[in-house]
């Protein structure tokens, strides 16, 4: 699996867990809520795909653009601080429904990384040199 498919596979899982958040927070605490959850989810899951592609990049040796893709992480870092900051300090979000709905792409990463996973093989694990005091 590559990267892209990896990225792909993370925001559309964020996108479902966000849609039951969502509609946990509307049900709950109102439509405000459901909103808000729903743009940290947007959020968290646009600043995920961006971030993975931007690190992809760095660390990528042979890849073009990996210093502007360093600067562009940088700028990308404060537009979100400023962004959520501003949402959250002007109560056009609910906080805590903002971050339940950003804590979807947090789950997203896990669930995609437990079930898409590949069982390591064995002969890319390094041998184990050393023994027991038993062995000898």
């Amino acid at each position: 699996m590559n990267a892209q498919s990896l990225i792909q596979r993370v925001v559309i899982a964020s996108a479902v867990l966000g849609a039951i958040s969502a509609a946990l927070m509307g049900w709950y605490y109102g439509a405000l809520s459901a909103v808000s959850s729903l743009v940290g989810t947007v959020i968290g899951a646009a600043n995920f795909a961006l971030l993975a592609r931007l690190a992809t990049t760095m660390l990528d040796e042979n890849a073009p653009g990996r210093r502007r893709a360093g600067i562009f992480l940088g700028v990308k870092f404060i537009a979100l601080v400023t962004i959520v900051g501003v949402l959250v300090i002007n109560n056009i979000v609910r906080g805590g429904a903002f971050m339940a709905g950003a804590s979807a792409v947090v789950a997203a990463i896990t669930v995609v990384g437990l079930f898409n996973s590949t069982a390591p093989d064995s002969t890319d694990s390094p041998k184990d040199n050393t023994s027991s005091g038993a062995d000898r």
